[in-house]
This record gives structure tokens, C-alpha cells and sequence, in this order.
């Protein structure tokens, strides 16, 4: 599988403009390896 070029990927944010993500608070992030392997553990 070949690696995309990042620099051909525009993704438009999600983020609210109007919030501030420097302050505490519970976020949810996603990680994607290329490979599909569970780097992480299984869930």
C-alpha cells in the first residue's frame, strides 16, 4: 500500500471556532496506522 502525500490532502476542520481547546476538559481522538496493526492493545 503506498503512503498518500500529505501535502495533497485539505482537510477541513471540525473544531468550533468559538471554543478554547486549551482548557481541561475530555476530547476523543482517533489514531489510523497504515499497517491496521493494534499498536495500542485490542479494544
Amino acid at each position: 500500500m503506498e503512503v498518500p502525500n500529505s501535502s495533497s490532502h485539505h482537510r477541513k476542520s471540525i473544531r468550533l471556532k468559538e471554543y478554547n481547546y486549551s482548557q481541561p476538559g475530555n476530547y476523543f481522538i482517533t489514531v489510523c496506522a497504515l499497517t491496521q496493526e493494534a499498536v495500542f492493545g485490542v479494544i
